[in-house]
């Protein structure tokens, strides 16, 4: 296997690491999603319901930083 196959390869892999990564509404930082990334769960699905929506009325994702933070009644600096 020559280098430059390998270098594809490698890339090839980060950019289907890359698809399963969603943005965050909170941070604008990169995570995983399970729902976005066709996993039977999401981590998300551990922690309890937030009591009052969050900024976005709940139309996208949160990274667990920003999750845990919204679930401890904080505020979210924008990403």
């Amino acid at each position: 296997m020559g280098r430059l196959e390998i270098v594809s390869r490698a890339a090839e892999k980060q950019m289907e690491a890359d698809e399963n990564k969603s943005v965050c509404a909170g941070c604008g930082g990169m995570f995983t999603c399970g729902a976005a990334a066709g996993l039977p769960r999401c981590w998300c699905q551990t922690l309890p319901p937030l009591q009052a929506p969050p900024p976005d009325g709940g139309k996208t994702c949160y990274c667990p930083a920003c999750l845990n933070k919204l679930l401890a009644g904080e505020r979210l600096t924008s990403a």
